[in-house]
């Protein structure tokens, strides 16, 4: 009897942990690039606002999970969504992106178009690869731990596999 209790324990443990990896995946299966912060909210649950101005806007995204042995007894996967002019513009993952949150922040708030201002600098996204290359122009679509879909100033689209990928930054156009 007390073996069956302990079988019963073991099972029931194993199937109540869920990855906290499944858990992130199945709450970002409909988000992407572009779509609208209702759109975004009506889909995704459980996210927090973290800043919003007038043009841009950035929220986060927790999950957790218990996990043996963990310091606290949990893991937990963080996603920041950023958008600008109510279109969601990037997806960052974790906590300790806040120069990369500022990085943004102050992109969208120094961003306008050049038909308005001549002289304003511009920045644009450059993704280095593993390989060595290096890739200049604006992120289209990026799904998190898996793709990015980037267009060139010349108008060419390229998608890569997040593994092939060694940085993504902003760098001011020249």
């Amino acid at each position: 009897m007390k073996k069956i209790i302990q079988i019963f324990i073991a099972a029931t443990v194993l199937t109540s942990c869920v990855s906290v990896k499944t858990k992130m995946n199945n709450s970002l299966e409909a988000v992407h690039t572009g779509m609208t912060i209702t759109d975004f909210k009506n889909k995704v649950r459980g996210t927090t606002l973290v800043e919003m101005k007038d043009n841009y806007a950035c929220y986060k995204l927790e999950k957790q999970s218990a996990k043996f042995g963990e310091p606290g007894g949990y893991v937990y996967e963080t996603r920041f969504f950023y958008f600008k002019d109510d279109k969601l513009y990037r997806i960052d993952e974790g906590t300790r992106a806040t120069d990369l949150k500022i990085e943004i922040a102050k992109d969208i708030t120094n961003h306008t178009d050049s038909k308005e201002k001549e002289n304003t600098s511009q920045y644009i996204d450059v993704v280095y690869l593993k390989n060595g290359s290096i890739i200049k122009g604006m992120i289209i679509e990026q799904i998190p731990n898996i793709s990015l879909k980037i267009q060139t100033v010349g108008g060419s689209i390229f998608v890569y596999k997040m593994e092939d990928v060694e940085k993504m930054t902003k760098e001011l156009s020249k």
